[in-house]
């Protein structure tokens, strides 16, 4: 499983509600490139949230179902109406309930809630919620000897002076 392939087909799943004014993106790789949405907007944020594996199934070859979780968080700086958070939640479920992800089951909707606490409140002037889904793939072995075989797949970037190391 691809988990950053399934992130971008999620975001554009939700794509088209740029026209509505919903910024949707996926996590970005550093904190400081998030950018809040504006004030009369929202912003939807895709983020692969984890797997859990079940039990072997058969003998032979290693096979596990493998359960994705998927969270988008909410940003938006209205409780209620077009553009709050409630609104949102309802849209966003209806956006991605049934939506089938390569190699994937159709998404359910397994919970939301706010984010800041026991107590919604807002953070940064903006209300936080998180919406968690979950669709179901199938892990296979794919198991091979030679580790090299794997390793070619793998671009490394050295960080300290830019450089871009394939490993063949």
């Amino acid at each position: 499983m691809n988990y950053e392939t399934l992130e971008t087909e999620i975001v554009n799943r939700l794509s088209p509600l740029l026209a509505a004014g919903i910024t949707v993106e996926s996590i970005p790789q550093l904190e400081s490139e998030r950018i809040k949405p504006l004030p009369t907007k929202a912003k939807f944020t895709v983020i692969y949230a984890g797997s859990e594996y079940g039990n072997t199934m058969g003998t032979g070859h290693i096979s596990q179902e493998e359960k994705i979780f998927i969270q988008v968080l909410i940003e938006s700086t209205f409780l209620r109406g077009a553009f709050g958070c409630y609104g949102l939640v309802s849209l966003l479920k209806s956006a991605l309930t049934g939506f089938k992800p390569s190699g994937c089951r159709k998404m359910q909707v397994t919970k939301h809630h706010t984010i800041g606490g026991e107590n919604a409140e807002k953070i940064d002037n903006m209300w936080n919620y998180s919406v968690i889904f979950q669709t179901t793939s199938l892990h296979v072995e794919d198991f091979t000897e030679d580790l090299s075989l794997i390793l070619s797949k793998i671009t490394t970037i050295d960080r300290p002076d830019g450089e871009i190391n394939i490993i063949e």
